[in-house]
């Protein structure tokens, strides 16, 4: 196949015989290149090979990035080579035990708290595999997809690989878990613990500030929950909900589904505003990335009251990657698919 290259432009392209020596992207002529006649790595399309070439030879990182939606932090590591896309989420966790008066406590639920056990250090790390078993099943198993089709490149597929890994320090940290011993999940009272992360980076203007966050001894297992409590109306249907997974949407920087979103007030300061904040920063990186959030929806997706992965829970990495490949790519180079 003979090598080409553009009158106009220091590009060089292979084409297939019969192929018009056109070049796709500039729309110049091609011209047979003196030092070649014939090209193994043939490809339709008009880039600098040199270019490609380095970019597939490249490993990108990012460390403690923070989205453009203001909330969480990840570190990120790909090759342009593929096709794989590491993101890792790094907890401080400290386990604790509940606080309560155990009289103010549902009566369905006292006996479950008067059986609790103080945490071992079998059980905690029996929880913390169970994060990222949690993580597998839901995150891991998505059919969803990074794909870069830069002209002249061809389409490169990349998956990502999600990560919850524990640090003994808290200076390595994204997150600092309390985690919290609690007793089985009752269908009938939804008692999640009070999973939950804050909105530190906004509030202290600080992208790098570390995040708190409260998880449970039953967040990494299966939840069932009778439909009502979640909005549903199936009458005497169970629901299975994963807790961290959910989380660990939020630790990668999305908002709940589930919720308005709310609307910045002009009177307000940081801390009233953060999540409204967050919220429409969400929009803007969803419309980028050309996806929509959705807004007051009770459904099936993972970040509303449901197990199931959508593209848009992938803008916040779509954006990690745009920006740890800038020098080679461009942000309409990738898509989710």
């Amino acid at each position: 196949m003979p090598l080409f290259t553009c009158v106009h432009q220091p590009c060089r392209i292979s084409l297939r015989w019969g192929e018009a020596a056109i070049c796709p992207l500039h729309k110049s002529a091609l011209t047979p290149r003196e030092d070649s006649s014939l090209a193994v790595d043939w490809a339709t399309g008009c880039a600098p090979h040199a270019k490609k070439k380095a970019f597939k030879n490249t490993t990108f990182r990012l460390t403690s990035f923070m989205p453009a939606t203001q909330r969480g932090l990840f570190d990120l590591g790909m090759s342009g080579a593929g096709p794989q896309i590491s993101i890792t989420v790094l907890v401080y966790p400290t386990f604790t035990m509940p606080t309560l008066d155990i009289d103010k406590v549902p009566q369905m639920l006292r006996e479950g708290f008067a059986k609790l056990k103080p945490w071992t250090a079998d059980k905690q790390l029996k929880w913390k595999n169970e994060q990222q078993a949690a993580i597998d099943g839901i995150w891991n198993a998505s059919p969803f997809r990074l794909r870069l089709n830069r002209p002249g490149w061809g389409v490169i597929d990349y998956k990502p690989q999600f990560n919850l890994r524990f640090t003994a320090n808290p200076r390595d940290a994204h997150i600092i878990a309390d985690i919290e011993k609690a007793p089985p999940i009752i269908p009938e009272m939804f008692n999640c613990g009070g999973s939950r992360l804050n909105l530190a980076q906004i509030i202290s203007g600080n992208p790098k500030a570390v995040s708190s966050a409260a998880l449970n001894s039953q967040s990494g297992r299966p939840v069932g929950m009778n439909s009502s409590l979640l909005g549903i109306k199936m009458e005497e249907v169970v629901v299975q909900y994963n807790i961290v997974a959910h989380e660990y949407g939020h630790m990668i920087g999305l908002p709940d589904e589930y919720n308005a979103g709310g609307e910045i007030k002009k009177d307000g300061d940081l801390r009233s505003n953060a999540y409204a904040i967050h919220c429409s920063a969400t929009n803007k990186l969803a419309l980028s990335a050309g996806q929509q959030w959705e807004w007051n929806k009770r459904t099936m997706s993972l970040m509303s009251i449901g197990n199931e992965l959508r593209a848009r829970h992938l803008i916040t990495i779509w954006e990690a990657v745009t920006v740890a490949t800038a020098n080679f790519t461009k942000p309409q180079d990738w898509t989710i698919v």
